[in-house]
């Protein structure tokens, strides 16, 4: 070893991961805006996000552990 720390080092994180993570969220941030964007088009009142729901799910994907209720009010089931 030679002595010098690297950023890494106060917090214990490889900067080959770092660097990974950064390329990746530079991946991610325009579609992140997207959604923010149509998110902000259709507002709806708290607990009533029923848009919202089916965009953020559809925005993660499946596999993701989201489930969207479905059914009237009253009897709202989640698949």
């Amino acid at each position: 070893m030679s002595g010098r720390k690297t950023p890494s080092d106060d917090i214990g994180v490889p900067v080959d991961f770092l660097r990974k993570l950064l390329h990746s969220l530079e991946e991610e941030l325009p579609r992140a805006l997207q959604l923010r964007e149509r998110l902000h088009m259709i507002p709806e009142p708290s607990h009533g996000e029923h848009a919202t729901s089916g965009l953020v799910a559809e925005a993660l994907g499946t596999g993701c552990g989201v489930r969207r209720p479905y059914g009237p009010p009253g009897t709202r089931r989640t698949q």
